[in-house]
């Protein structure tokens, strides 16, 4: 019990968990990188070992492309986690009684539609499914490079990257809307509540702006990983150009929805 009332005594020390959880999450992560069937560094040792001439160059071309993809992966946990936090502060804030419990339902039905969407994607291995996913994750199987237990990893992190990747847009399109909404207040309070909507707002598309980001980021490094298991340099160059082809698809894509997120409600607010 004197635990609590110490951290009332100190809030201070709350600001401890947010980096010490990103460093226990980094930490996870780059374990889980692994893959203890099929050390590189074993390899390694044993080539200079028995001094002779093996051709590691395709091997340590794969561990950059994995471990450039695991820091995009780190990015892709933490800002959507962020986001969802930002976006539950705002919705809670701006919106409340009947308007709130609104709220609440209809988050739940576009997540779990949204998350519907991704099973099915999965099931009927539809085409954001195959040249995303599928893309990659198939190949490191095909390979025969990795064993069971390092795919189950890469599967685990990839899940959740999709699930969180599924719920973000959605809390985060309504926080925008709690902050487009009329301020029920006394007339000389009004002004003031309307700045900090306003205010909100670009803290809300400003994430918005780095989730994009880092999503379009992590795509292209989880479609790039695909190139690094292939030892020929043309075809290597042609899947490199393929996911960068598919990544500015997506980040047109996105880049338009956030545009379309931001400018309905500013001229709401402003009155243009």
């Amino acid at each position: 019990m004197a635990t609590p009332q110490k951290l009332k005594t100190y809030p201070q020390f709350l600001f401890l968990l947010p980096p010490l959880l990103v460093y226990f999450l980094a930490n996870c992560l780059f374990e889980l990188s692994v893959d203890p069937a099929n050390s590189a560094i074993k390899k390694l040792l044993e080539g200079i070992k028995v001094g002779a001439s093996l051709d590691l160059k395709h091997v340590f071309v794969e561990l950059k492309a994995r471990y450039m993809w695991l820091a995009a992966a780190l990015l892709n946990i933490v800002i959507p986690i962020v986001s969802i936090i930002v976006s539950f502060a705002t919705i809670r804030y701006f919106v409340k009684g009947t308007k709130l419990r609104w709220t609440v339902i209809i988050g739940l039905l576009l997540c779990l539609g949204n998350l519907s969407y991704l099973h099915y994607s999965a099931k009927m291995e539809n085409a954001l499914h195959e040249l995303v996913f599928g893309f990659t994750y198939k190949t490191l199987v095909r390979s025969g490079l990795f064993s069971n237990i390092f795919l189950l990893h890469v599967y685990i992190i990839i899940s959740t990257i999709n699930i969180l990747a599924a719920i973000t847009p959605i809390l985060l399109l309504l926080a925008v809307c709690a902050t487009v909404g009329l301020p029920g207040v006394p007339r000389h309070d009004y002004l003031t509540l309307v700045t900090e909507q306003m205010c909100r707002l670009k803290e809300i598309i400003n994430i918005g702006g780095a989730f994009l980001v880092f999503g379009i980021l992590h795509m292209n490094m989880w479609l790039n990983w695909t190139a690094s298991l292939v030892s020929d340099p043309g075809l290597r160059t042609e899947i490199s150009n393929l996911a960068w082809s598919i990544s500015v698809y997506w980040g047109v894509t996105f880049t338009l929805v956030l545009a379309m997120t931001y400018l309905p409600p500013f001229t709401c607010k402003t009155g243009l």
